[in-house]
């Protein structure tokens, strides 16, 4: 059994980002196709995040999200986890989580709050690995990258001349990943949004800006 496959960690920081959910999204190039990678493809995976709950409670915290989100981004016939796959899964992990699969096909999650905070870390480290992953793979382009704590603004600094003539979906990534950290840490629909400022490496000035809740307007 393959843990990013049943590993909610691991399946948001690998079949959901654009690398490995073979997006059909199209994008031409420049420094403005560059930040503003929007399109179908995260219409879509808006529609996941929405439908995810979390809710915390004083002494525990349950997370609800659609069974089919593990096989988010795979192709053919592929057969969501069993009930016992996902717990096994998150017992060699090491996690004191309990998972259900219901009847309405959403799975649950029940931990502790303590918990929580330990599966928040996690995610935020696998978010981190992804990002960095994505930098190191386009060294040419991406120099450095800074983001608040909230996933939710980013400065990234740029080669401009590498990004305006390349087809990156770096920017598809990071708004993939941190709109499920968000979902994720219990950030309401309402709430969720991701700043990207692109930064000249040679002028230092930002020269274009990504903003997501302009796609909702």
């Amino acid at each position: 059994m393959k843990r990013a496959r049943t590993l909610i960690i691991s399946l948001l920081v690998c079949a959901l980002t654009a690398s490995s959910c073979g997006s059909n999204s199209s994008q031409t190039s420049g420094a403005d196709s560059g930040a503003k990678t929007t399109d179908d493809a995260t219409a879509s995976n808006d529609d996941q995040t929405n439908n995810i709950e979390v809710d915390e409670g004083l002494l525990s915290t349950e997370i609800r999200l659609p069974l089919d989100l593990f096989t988010a981004g795979t192709e053919g016939n592929v057969t969501p986890p069993t009930e016992a796959e996902l717990q096994a899964s998150l017992d060699a992990e090491g996690y004191d989580i309990d998972a259900t699969i219901n009847s309405d096909n959403t799975v649950t999650y029940r931990m502790s709050r303590r918990e929580y905070d330990r599966f928040k870390k996690d995610l935020k480290e696998g978010v981190d690995k992804s990002i960095q992953e994505a930098i190191n793979n386009e060294s040419n382009i991406y120099k450095s990258i800074t983001y608040s704590d909230d996933l939710r603004q980013f400065k990234v600094t740029v080669n401009r001349t590498e990004l305006e003539n390349s087809f990156s979906f770096f920017a598809f990534s990071i708004v993939i990943s941190a709109g499920f950290y968000q979902a994720f840490t219990g950030v309401s629909e309402n709430d969720r949004y991701v700043i990207i400022d692109y930064v000249d490496e040679r002028t230092n000035a930002i020269f274009d800006t990504y903003d997501s809740r302009e796609d909702e307007s």
